[in-house]
């Protein structure tokens, strides 16, 4: 069973250095939700290697220019 949010926000909260601000918190709570968006795309097979991705910018700044 996975934990509930509740137990991962007590979790964060105390790993949290003594002299952290709410601007810590938030801060440590955005990548966590960054890394598991990144981490459902990756299962759910939604993302491009980096050179393919590379190769699709490249490919579209030539066509804007």
């Amino acid at each position: 069973m996975s934990p509930t949010i509740k137990a991962i926000a007590h979790q964060v909260i105390d790993e949290l250095p003594e002299g952290a601000t709410l601007e810590d918190l938030q801060q440590e709570l955005y990548e966590m939700q960054v890394l598991e968006k990144a981490m459902a795309s990756r299962e759910a097979g939604r993302l491009v290697p980096h050179e393919e991705a590379r190769r699709l910018v490249m490919a579209r700044l030539r066509k804007e220019a």
